[in-house]
């Protein structure tokens, strides 16, 4: 006696579960789609050729600063923001310069303390950063008290434009693997 012949019509048909199909989808879409509102990136971008250089993710809003040398008055400049969704709000300004402090003529409280002048309470709107990388100044972003050389990812003359993009939960967790393993092996000064 023989048994089945293992042709096509011996083969079991499985249908697939329409639950299954649907919740595939559903999970494609929770990771890929992104979720205005909740979760955000900080892009640095090379103006020049269009690559992505970082992405500093966050949720909701953050903080961030900006250090480099005015390459006018040859002083160091320290600018603090806070990014809330796709908004860059100028918080304060700091440096020993008169010179500099004039040249931003914004108004707000200025205080000078043992030769340090800052500018508070500022809470200005600003469009996204576009930012040339000079020869005097070692321009740098500091985000979660890591400073992030932005002088070795371009060269002097070159532009980076800082902006606030949203992402999806999937990006944003592959954001975050991404700068955690970018900042331990990098000489981030």
């Amino acid at each position: 006696m023989k048994g089945p012949s293992p042709g096509p019509a011996f083969r079991s048909e499985r249908k697939r579960s329409p639950f299954l199909s649907l919740l595939l989808l559903a999970l494609i879409l929770l990771l890929a789609v992104p979720w205005p509102g909740i979760f955000y990136g900080l892009r640095v971008t090379h103006v020049q050729k269009g690559q992505i250089l970082l992405t500093f993710p966050f949720v909701f809003h953050h903080p961030f600063s900006l250090s480099y040398t005015n390459s006018i008055y040859l002083a160091p400049v320290l600018e603090k923001f806070e990014v809330e969704g796709t908004r860059i709000h100028l918080q304060e300004v700091s440096t020993n310069s008169w010179g500099v402090a004039e040249y931003y003529g914004l108004p707000g409280r200025v205080r000078h303390n043992q030769g340090e002048i800052r500018m508070e309470g500022l809470n200005f709107q600003i469009p996204p950063i576009t930012m040339m990388i000079g020869f005097t100044g070692k321009q740098g972003l500091i985000w979660e008290n890591r400073i992030y050389s932005l002088y070795s990812l371009t060269g002097p003359g070159e532009k980076v434009r800082i902006e606030p993009i949203p992402l999806s939960p999937g990006r944003y967790f592959w954001e975050k693997i991404r700068l955690f393993a970018w900042s331990s092996g990098n000489d981030l000064r």
